[in-house]
């Protein structure tokens, strides 16, 4: 009975999807063959023996019968439960595939897709990996064995790093979308692995304009930056100036509630006038990326200071009591700036 459930699953939550887009769209919706991210070959070679052991396992159990195969005798509950997470499984595995219409692959396709956020996506932003986990964990219970633990094992850790290539896609691909949807939608579990949202500050500077505050940040030194804060401005300075100020390697040292925040910072983008943007690299990595913008306005200028996490996976360094710290410390901050460039 297994193994006819394990093929009407395969031909269900893979074979007629991939029928489905071909005649719908005219595109091969299988894409690991294609380089739009690395290891996309591995992992499909992964999930085709993944397929090849689960199906093959339960045919030699039919055949040969359970104990053959080191199978161990669990309480009927067990096959209960099994069946119950086997049904629940395949039938969340279908119901999205069928959601995410055209948009589906196995695979990363570097041509645009559509970012699904209805249905079951609504819940979860990877209910097809969940649904293949669950019946992972079903077959588990069905045929209790070290090496069908194993798979279920492997097949959950090929599909952490899947997901995190996707992520990385769906971010460049969809922007700020994918990051606000990615920010209220769990990973596999509804509520469990959102992506924490870039920390975002605005204060408004009185008696400045936007231009004195960039002007003044690309031409700081240690000691105008110890004397726009003293005792949490540590060090702040240029190594490498770049003609027109893009690609300047700037050294930043600072105190941030308990934390004490070092980096080597590239200047990537500027607007003279209202917009500054460098890349930051603690430990010698690019992980973060600052933004400082300025909008002038009566009577001052409105200022929006963004950090960010690259890639928006180790966003999670950004959440908790940093973001509280970081939004008290850019109120602060720009306060005394406002004070020290009015003279």
């Amino acid at each position: 009975m297994l193994l006819v459930a394990l093929v009407l699953y395969v031909v269900a939550a893979f074979l007629w999807p991939i029928v489905r887009v071909w005649r719908r769209t005219g595109i091969w919706p299988v894409a690991f063959a294609r380089e739009a991210a690395p290891m996309q070959r591995v992992f499909g070679v992964m999930t085709g023996a993944l397929l090849f052991v689960v199906v093959g396992g339960a045919a030699l159990a039919s055949r040969l019968g359970p104990e053959a195969l080191g199978v161990v005798g669990l309480p009927g509950v067990a096959a209960t439960v099994g069946w119950g997470l086997f049904a629940a499984g395949a039938a969340l595995t279908v119901v999205a595939q069928w959601q995410m219409g055209s948009s589906w692959r196995m695979g990363i396709d570097a041509r645009p897709t559509e970012l699904v956020t209805r249905g079951v996506f609504a819940a979860v932003r990877n209910p097809i990996f969940t649904g293949l986990l669950m019946v992972l964990t079903a077959y588990a219970l069905l045929l209790p064995a070290w090496w069908s633990v194993a798979v279920l094992a492997l097949a959950a850790v090929a599909l952490r790093g899947q997901i995190g290539f996707e992520e990385r896609h769906l971010t460049a691909l969809h922007g700020e979308r994918y990051l606000a949807y990615a920010s209220r939608v769990g990973r596999l579990v509804p509520g469990l692995g959102r992506l924490a949202a870039p920390v975002v500050s605005s204060t408004f500077v009185p008696g400045v304009h936007g231009r004195d505050i960039i002007g003044f940040l690309l031409r700081c030194d240690d000691a105008s930056y110890q004397r726009w804060w003293p005792g949490t401005h540590l060090r702040m300075h240029t190594e490498v100036r770049r003609p027109g100020d893009v690609g300047n390697v700037v050294y930043m040292d600072e105190l941030v509630g308990a934390r004490r925040l070092r980096a080597r910072g590239v200047i990537t983008a500027l607007e003279p006038e209202r917009r500054i943007e460098w890349s930051l690299r603690p430990l010698g990595l690019t992980l973060l990326r600052l933004v400082v913008e300025t909008r002038d306005a009566d009577g001052g200028t409105q200022l929006t200071h963004t950090i960010d996490a690259v890639p928006a996976l180790w966003r999670w360094w950004l959440s908790g009591s940093f973001r509280d710290d970081m939004h008290r410390h850019c109120e602060e901050e720009f306060r005394r700036l406002g004070e020290l460039l009015r003279g």
